[in-house]
């Protein structure tokens, strides 16, 4: 099996080719507005010639569905939906929250809070607990959530890690909503900054493991594969009288 993983929920996004659970190939790539496309497909060609791969070669296509980035996600999405579609490809999308988590190693029963930064003094995030077999469990839905209330949101035992650039971003609002709940001992609580952006090569790696295993909730029709952005429009919030300060999403 040999699948191209396309990343752009973030400002640095990348490309990487994936053969039977090992990365091949990984490119990371700056992805500026301006140039977007553009930057994209040289890296997809880039990535084929180094593999030594063509096209026709492909057994799959897996793509970020976000949350992040909705430039980025429409021109990812987009690129591997079209390719997709004129090779013939099954197509899996991948949550980037899922990579990220999946991407940080820590012990057993710890819960792992990857950041964005989603604007809107919100980051998109959701929780997850790391099992004893090294992987990690998805235990809320997606979420936009204002940075200072997101501890309403947690109740924690063990250690809670939480990183990327939403913390950066946000860190005291995160600390502020982390006093303000008693239930979680700041103890507990461990804040990187870091940005620590989903890797393309490991969402190759994850959506093939989803294809062996038989999950098809990540398979989907090109026509059909959206982007999961979490929060709606500011007009649909308006629309709606939704509470501003928290969104989910399912995928």
């Amino acid at each position: 099996m040999l699948t191209l993983s396309i990343e752009t929920s973030q400002p640095t996004g990348g490309v990487a080719l994936v053969e039977e659970g090992d990365v091949v190939v990984e490119l990371n790539v700056a992805l500026k507005a301006t140039t977007y496309s553009r930057s994209l497909f040289l890296a997809i060609e880039r990535v084929l010639e180094l593999s030594g791969h063509r096209y026709d070669g492909l057994s799959s296509i897996a793509c970020s569905v976000g949350p992040g980035s909705f430039t980025g996600l429409r021109i990812g999405l987009s690129a591997a939906k079209g390719m997709a579609y004129s090779l013939g490809l099954p197509i899996i999308g991948v949550p980037c929250l899922d990579v990220m988590a999946r991407g940080v190693p820590a012990r057993p029963g710890t819960r792992l809070c990857p950041m964005i930064d989603a604007k809107k003094r919100q980051v998109f995030t959701s929780i997850y607990e790391v099992t004893g077999q090294g992987g990690v469990n998805r235990i809320s839905p997606y979420m936009a959530v204002r940075a200072d209330r997101f501890f309403n949101f947690i109740e924690v035992g063990d250690c809670c890690l939480l990183f990327g650039d939403g913390v950066r971003v946000y860190r005291k609002s995160l600390e502020a909503s982390l006093k303000a709940q008693k239930a979680v001992s700041p103890d507990n609580v461990i804040f990187i900054e870091e940005p620590h952006p989903p890797r393309p090569g490991l969402l190759g790696v994850m959506a093939q493991e989803a294809m062996r295993q038989g999950e098809n909730r990540w398979l989907k029709d090109p026509f059909v594969l959206e982007p999961l952005y979490i929060r709606p429009s500011d007009a649909e919030i308006k629309r709606e009288g939704m509470d501003p300060t928290i969104f989910t999403g399912t995928y």
